[in-house]
């Protein structure tokens, strides 16, 4: 005769559980803190660490085309004041003030990048921090006949309870 698997009465989830709301709450606050909410250490730290990275690197380039940028005014300043004061035309301040323009215009290109990774790592920090709940640990389960059974719930793969016999 074969034992049928045990009927699960009830499947609930343990007071003090953790939720999707802080989780996402401190992944808004804190790139990777939701995630370490949630026990993935190494996830939160890649994200902590890239999205560091990405502000950094942006910050940096704001401040280079800050500098680069002002050089460029000062250049169009001179040239405005030449052409206004009718003096003969000069090469080398015209193609200063185009080369001027052109690192302004690449500085400011350079901000981008870091800025693009920086807002995708932390959207994927926000939504990563709304999935797999709730977490394995936080689920009770109540059944009839569990001492020849194993019982788990697989929430990786897609949402299914397994049950096998103990050998």
């Amino acid at each position: 005769m074969e034992e049928k698997a045990p009927q699960i009465l009830k499947m609930k989830i343990r007071e003090g559980a953790k939720t999707k709301g802080i989780a996402f709450a401190r992944s808004f606050i804190l790139p990777g803190w939701g995630q370490f909410y949630k026990r993935h250490y190494f996830k939160g730290s890649a994200i902590l660490i890239i999205d560091t990275i990405a502000i950094l690197g942006a910050i940096d380039a704001k401040k280079k085309y800050t500098t680069v940028n002002k050089e460029y005014q000062e250049a169009q300043k001179k040239y405005d004041q030449m052409v206004r004061e009718n003096y003969p035309f000069d090469q080398f301040l015209s193609d200063d003030l185009n080369i001027k323009y052109q690192e302004a215009k690449d500085a400011s290109k350079n901000i981008q990048g870091p800025m693009t990774i920086g807002i995708i790592v932390y959207a994927y920090n926000l939504i990563d921090s709304l999935l797999g709940f709730p977490l394995p640990e936080d689920i009770i389960y109540t059944t009839k006949n569990t001492k020849d059974w194993n019982l788990s719930l697989d929430l990786l793969v897609e949402p299914k309870l397994v049950i096998t016999k103990k050998f």
